[in-house]
């Protein structure tokens, strides 16, 4: 195995460890929040509501800005060769 292909390997693990951090941590940050919100104040469950729907909101923005980087690099990477 060449130093080129460890090395693509090991960029693409990396890249799957970051996509998985981005899929899971803003939706658990949102409703853990909202949970203690709701806890707190004493509201109803609709702020666990709004908490989800604004972790899946900061989720796909995330999402969407590492699909630009992971594209741009991609495509930094086809300028070269």
């Amino acid at each position: 195995m060449g130093k080129e292909t460890k090395s693509r390997s090991i960029k693409y693990i990396v890249y799957i460890g970051h996509f998985a951090t981005i899929m899971i941590v803003p939706i658990l940050l949102c409703v853990y929040i909202a949970t203690y919100l709701q806890r707190r104040f004493q509201l109803g469950s609709w702020v666990v509501g709004i908490g989800i729907a604004l972790g899946l909101l900061l989720m796909i923005s995330n999402l969407v800005g590492f699909v630009r980087q992971v594209l741009s690099e991609t495509d930094k990477e086809h300028r070269k060769k």
